[in-house]
């Protein structure tokens, strides 16, 4: 085992002072010349080099445990990088856009909403700006592939309700459950949220949040094709905006249509309602981000790219 620097050292000193103490009275003992008071002085010079020397090395090992731990240079800390250069930026938000996802971008102001006493919340929106994805596959679908960023101080004037949305997703984002149960979710729709499958936790350049897919509706129904949709539900660092995609998806063992499911028995379909969900979730989260259209990694790809400086 390997002695420490200062415990050697002290050894050392303890060793010295012996060796200077046994000489001062073996002078004092082959001297007849010599005194009692020179001897005493010998040893007391002696003992006071050998105390002073081992305070010292006493002293090196607390100062070496003081000394300030040195802080890791921003450089070194790894931060979320986007693959590609943005090729897409509008009104300091900017993200990359696959071409091969979609051929096209609009970008738009859409202007605030105050919409009117008692009002449903999606009639009331703030300024916030808009994305739509042209040439984008799959099409014919229900929803339209669209990212929305929102000012989040401005919704929270128009509608209260949306600074505890913004809390629960918070919370959501810190426990990163593989079952969050329902997730916040921007736009407001005028239905419910089935479901929640392949859930993941993503970063982005400003911020972070979760991506799912889900399907909404009013009434029991199945889960298909064109219903389905992956969804981004996220707030930046400094919470100053909400940021919330939309992209419609599909997989080739999902039916394109839920009537050939549903059948003509509508009372017994919507009897095992919940059990259905819970078989298709599981059935969803089976299967490969690759196997559905678009490949689930190349939007999470278009999601990590935003970055808002605004």
């Amino acid at each position: 085992m390997t002695t420490p620097r200062h415990t050697k050292t002290l050894i050392y000193l303890l060793i010295g002072t012996l060796l200077l103490t046994t000489l001062a009275c073996n002078l004092t003992g082959q001297s007849d010349q010599g005194s009692n008071t020179e001897q005493l002085e010998l040893e007391l010079a002696a003992t006071q080099l050998a105390i002073e020397l081992t305070q010292q090395a006493l002293a090196e090992p607390q100062q070496a445990q003081e000394q300030p731990t040195q802080p890791v240079p921003t450089s070194e800390v790894p931060d979320v990088v986007p693959q590609t250069a943005p090729n897409v930026s509008y009104e300091g938000i900017s993200f990359y856009r696959d071409p091969a996802l979609a051929g096209t971008v609009d970008m738009a102001t859409i202007p605030e909403e105050q919409g009117v006493a008692d009002a449903p919340l999606w009639t009331a929106n703030p300024t916030y700006y808009l994305f739509s994805f042209g040439s984008y596959q799959p099409q014919g679908t229900f929803h339209q592939p669209e990212l929305y960023i929102y000012p989040l101080a401005d919704f929270i004037d128009l509608a209260p309700e949306i600074a505890g949305m913004a809390y629960d997703l918070q919370q959501i984002l810190a426990a990163k459950s593989s079952d969050p149960g329902e997730i916040p979710f921007l736009p407001f729709f005028n239905a419910a949220q089935f479901f929640q499958a392949q859930v993941a936790y993503l970063d982005f350049q400003s911020g972070s949040g979760v991506r799912f897919l889900t399907m909404y509706g009013q009434a029991a129904w199945p889960v298909d094709n064109y219903s389905l949709f992956y969804t981004f539900q996220g707030i930046t660092s400094d919470q100053k905006y909400y940021v919330s995609a939309i992209f419609p998806v599909n997989h080739p063992n999902l039916p394109d249509d839920g009537n050939e499911i549903v059948g003509e028995d509508w009372i017994g379909f919507d009897e095992n309602f919940p059990t259905y969900l819970e078989d298709t979730v599981v059935q969803l989260n089976s299967y490969s981000a690759d196997s559905f259209t678009p490949d689930l990694t190349q939007l999470d790809a278009l999601i990590q790219s935003i970055q808002i400086d605004r």
